[in-house]
């Protein structure tokens, strides 16, 4: 082979070594790397000829060992090239059962020899680390061992930092966060570490996700200086009192998560204009530790408000309505491909909330998710709910929520989901026959048939013994599902089982 080729495949090799050596990515990328090395002596020397890969592999997680050998080892590696560093298992304290003067056993706490070399990475090596993402325990906080991330941080891009346990703040009263230097830095996620909201890199973050002990009023202000954020997560901030009226315009916004008292979601919600450019937009609302009060007319009104504006640039085509015991859930997606929930804990506020989500745009919604209790809340505001997806043709549901549809229909005199065709049912209880029978005879009654039955997604869920047979009077419905071949063989699939009723085989509809 000639140089150039031989010099092309290095290339390629170096390629192939970067994409698995990517830490954030690739799982086991460091055990992936470290036998890559062991394969053969041109692999071996290219990847010790390459520090800027093993400065990517910092990956705490495989490097809790016992011993600090393998760990100083891919360190020194590493050269002085910039490092990433990974940690998804929270850094724990040692904990020892020590004997007392009392001979009474206690458990003792000391540094762990990871967190140990954690902290020692920090202080050695701060101005070189370019992505840093760890989960910590709170006993592991340390204010000294902390205090390099006051120092300048040329290098820094992603900043993560996830606490457990926490209930203080990591603070430093007189010197700013990252000495107010980090020029490259665009993912922040650092719950209980306090900073200066007008700090110069805050405007040029892309991705943050904050919580106590930031303020409502200082995420405001902050949200104000960031115009380039893609990824924003809110969790838990206190509540507080303000009027304040503002209109914040995130225009690459891409994900929303907020997470904390409904009066807190609201101001965010009612301050954060709505995307128009056409990117998809992932939302979550979860309201926490609400009271019916807070569900005035103007809260409403600003509710819908929000989800309106949210759905005239994000049209809906799924939605889901999930009534439990102590909550109600509203999610769905959209025809760009966003996600979208609302979460709200108080049961006695389902009426308002039905209403609140009772728009007009719903009628671009072609699935419906649908579960609610054995005796629904609320059942005009039920009604109008389904009355307004006038375009729904596809159900996803259990036959209990089938009898709940047929009761409600009683109740008026338009057809609920008139356009509906095909029922994904996802369970049935073992008499099966009182539920779903006379929602599908009403239905052809009033001339509006169900066309399918499809329990595909469902079918292993099928009790053994329960029986669709009674189906079969339904001439022309088609029922589809799974069932496993006889003396199925390793590797060989279940049998797609297709049925038009009335065709004179109701034994195919006994499970």
């Amino acid at each position: 082979m000639n140089a150039n080729g031989a010099l092309a495949n290095k290339y390629i090799l170096l390629l192939i070594f970067s994409l698995n050596a990517d830490i954030f990515s690739v799982k086991d990328a460091l055990r992936t790397t470290r036998m890559s090395s062991q394969a053969c002596r041109s692999w071996r020397s290219i990847l010790l000829d390459t520090p800027s890969l093993w400065a990517k592999l910092i990956d705490l997680d495989v490097l809790d060992q016992v011993t600090d050998n393998w760990r100083n080892e891919v360190l020194r590696r590493s050269a002085d090239c910039l490092l990433w560093i990974k940690g998804t298992k929270r850094i724990y304290n040692a904990s020892l059962w020590v004997k007392g003067p009392d001979d009474v056993n206690r458990i003792q706490y000391d540094v762990s020899s990871l967190q140990r070399f954690f902290f020692s990475v920090l202080a050695a090596h701060w101005s070189r680390i370019e992505r840093v993402a760890v989960s910590i325990e709170a006993g592991c906080v340390d204010s000294q061992a902390w205090r390099c991330i006051y120092l300048p941080a040329p290098r820094l891009r992603d900043f993560e930092l996830e606490f457990h346990d926490m209930d203080t703040t990591l603070v430093a009263p007189i010197v700013p966060l990252f000495a107010n230097h980090a020029p490259l830095l665009t993912t922040f996620y650092a719950k209980h570490v306090k900073f200066d909201i007008s700090a110069p890199w805050v405007p040029a973050l892309r991705s943050i996700t904050i919580g106590p002990p930031t303020t409502l009023s200082e995420t405001l202000d902050l949200l104000e200086t960031t115009p380039l954020l893609e990824t924003l997560r809110i969790n838990e901030v206190p509540t507080e009192i303000t009027n304040r009226i503002c209109s914040i315009h995130l225009p690459n916004l891409q994900e929303m998560t907020l997470s904390g008292p409904f009066g807190v979601c609201m101001t965010l919600v009612k301050s954060i204009v709505v995307c128009t450019q056409g990117l998809p937009l992932r939302l979550s609302i979860e309201a926490t530790g609400s009271n019916p009060g807070e569900l005035n007319p103007t809260v409403l009104h600003a509710l819908s408000d929000f989800w309106t504006r949210y759905f005239g640039v994000h049209v809906p085509v799924t939605v889901g309505l999930e009534i439990l015991s102590q909550s109600f859930c509203f999610s769905g997606n959209t025809s760009d491909e966003s996600d979208f929930s609302f979460t709200f804990p108080t049961p006695s506020a389902f009426s308002q909330l039905l209403h609140a989500f009772t728009l007009s745009i719903f009628h671009t919604v072609s699935q419906l998710k649908l579960e609610i209790p054995k005796s629904p809340p609320a059942r005009p505001e039920l009604i109008a709910f389904l009355l307004s997806l006038s375009s729904v043709k596809i159900l996803h549901a259990d036959d209990r929520v089938l009898q709940h549809l047929q009761e409600l229909q009683k109740e008026t005199s338009q057809a609920c989901l008139p356009m509906l065709k095909t029922i994904k049912l996802k369970d049935v209880s073992s008499k099966p026959e009182d539920k779903i029978l006379p929602f599908v005879q009403a239905r052809k009654n009033a001339g509006i048939p169900i066309k399918t039955f499809d329990l595909t997604k469902y079918s292993s869920t099928l009790v053994v013994g329960v029986s669709l047979a009674f189906l079969d009077k339904m001439e022309g419905l088609k029922v589809v599902y799974f069932r496993l071949r006889v003396g199925q063989a390793r590797g060989q699939g279940p049998i797609l089982i297709r049925y038009v009723c009335g065709s004179g085989n109701p034994n195919i509809l006994r499970f």
